[in-house]
């Protein structure tokens, strides 16, 4: 009843019953030339073309006939089946259409070998009369058409250009040109062999620079070699042109990470490197500064990397690392600091001898005010001045000892003073001994120690 001619609203009902049965008997029959062309090809292929002649609108039986018999190395009789489906198929045109141009680029690409050759050399006019030597039924296909007329506007222009044809058509004589290139590329590359699929790819895209299936590979190819990103940032963006390449987006995005890696990584080993070297102790106040000076030097260089940052994760580790440096900076400024007044500590003690007690007092004193201002601002280094100011107190506490041992042995130099006065002066230095014994170390206290039981046996006499 297909072919009859009916009224219209009896044809429109003959064509949803036909639907109607292809949508129940389609699949089924997809299913059982699968299983009989494991068995015997040839039979599945009758059944199949038997299913065609009955549904001839239903263009997924012309696409699995087609491939399995290409499949085989029919791929001229796959040709001719799509075709003829082309010309009747009303269901799932787009997957035959799309095999039709992949088995035309496939039997074209060996008959046009010479002028595909001379093309990659650059020799256009030679490739172009390669071309017209084709016999008429394969110079007539649609892409040897575009061929024909990419190969005369660079013959005349001499000068390498993309395809003046629309974006589907421009990726089928892509395919034509270079898919063999990209297929061993691709096998290179899977089989982790950058280096050998690199020199292929560069060479291939000297003659096919906006193929985004070539510049894809090749994109690919230069982050796992972790090359160079500006080359692979440019391909992945020809790439990122053709939608059906879906991972072209997630490796732009890998590359923009390595990129940005690449500027930031030197900075975070300089940033390692000077922190190796700054322990909590042994550093002298000159050697802390230098490091103060590197660390610096370091911060000025990171807000410089920031307008080349891409992604916001790139932001955010350049943002980590600034507030490291600054943050280690403080502490090794504090580190400076406690350094720094350390060594005058040692300065003070180390010129002690000849120094009369009370100038060394008062040395130490103002020293001691500044390591306790100091303390109470300091963050990491809150302990180390703490123990200086604790060493300082028993400085302090070993030159009062002395005053009071110089002020005790004074009172029986010469001629003694009476008991009342002996009594006063002698109260008056035992009145001064626990104050002093409380930030003394352990040797000022024996001392002190023994000085207060001097006096009280003193006073036992003289009472």
């Amino acid at each position: 009843m297909r072919d009859e001619p009916l009224a219209e609203e009896l044809a429109e009902q003959v064509r949803q019953l036909r639907a109607e049965l292809r949508r129940v008997l389609t699949p089924s029959e997809v299913i059982e030339f699968a299983a009989l062309a494991q068995a015997d090809r040839g039979a599945a292929t009758a059944r199949m073309r038997e299913f065609i002649e009955l549904a001839p609108e239903e263009g997924s039986c012309y696409q699995v006939l087609a491939i399995s018999l290409a499949s085989t190395g029919a791929a001229e009789e796959a040709l001719t089946v799509v075709e003829e489906g082309l010309a009747v198929a009303e269901q799932d045109r787009a997957p035959v259409e799309a095999l039709a141009r992949r088995l035309r680029i496939m039997l074209l690409r060996p008959r046009a070998a010479a002028a595909l050759d001379a093309f990659k050399t650059g020799g256009y006019e030679q490739a172009l009369a390669e071309l017209r030597r084709l016999e008429p039924r394969w110079r007539g296909l649609p892409v040897a058409r575009d061929l024909d007329d990419y190969l005369a506007e660079l013959a005349a222009t001499g000068r390498l250009a993309a395809p003046k044809v629309p974006f589907d058509r421009a990726e089928d004589l892509y395919s034509l040109i270079a898919e063999h290139e990209a297929s061993i590329a691709l096998t290179l590359l899977n089989e982790g062999r950058m280096e050998q699929a690199e020199p292929l790819l560069t060479a291939a895209l000297g003659y096919v620079p906006l193929f985004p299936w070539m510049n894809f590979l090749y994109a690919l190819c230069l982050y796992l070699r972790g090359g160079d990103t500006v080359r692979s940032s440019r391909a992945v963006e020809i790439a990122l042109r053709d939608p059906t390449i879906a991972q072209a987006a997630e490796l732009r995005q890998a590359i923009m990470a390595q990129r940005e890696a690449q500027l930031i990584n030197p900075l975070v080993l300089r940033f390692n490197a000077i922190l190796e070297h700054v322990p909590a102790e042994g550093h002298t106040a000159e050697s802390l500064g230098q490091m103060a000076q590197r660390l610096r030097a370091l911060g000025e260089e990171v807000p410089g990397l920031h307008q080349r940052m891409l992604t916001s994760a790139g932001e955010a580790t350049l943002e980590r690392l600034s507030e490291a440096v600054r943050t280690n900076l403080a502490d090794v400024l504090e580190l400076m600091e406690f350094a720094q007044l350390s060594e005058e500590f040692g300065q003070i003690m180390s010129q002690a001898r000849g120094v009369p007690s009370s100038r060394l007092r008062d040395r130490l004193t103002a020293l001691d005010g500044k390591v306790r201002r100091r303390a109470r601002d300091a963050d990491v280094g809150r302990k180390h001045f703490d123990d200086l100011t604790g060493a300082i107190r028993q400085a302090m506490a070993a030159v009062g000892e002395q005053d009071l041992v110089v002020r005790f042995n004074a009172l029986f130099e010469g001629r003694p003073p009476d008991r009342w006065r002996l009594s006063q002066e002698l109260d008056a230095i035992a009145s001064e001994i626990p104050g002093l014994r409380s930030s003394a170390n352990p040797e000022t206290v024996r001392r002190l120690d023994d000085l207060d039981q001097a006096i009280r046996r003193i006073k036992r006499q003289i009472s």
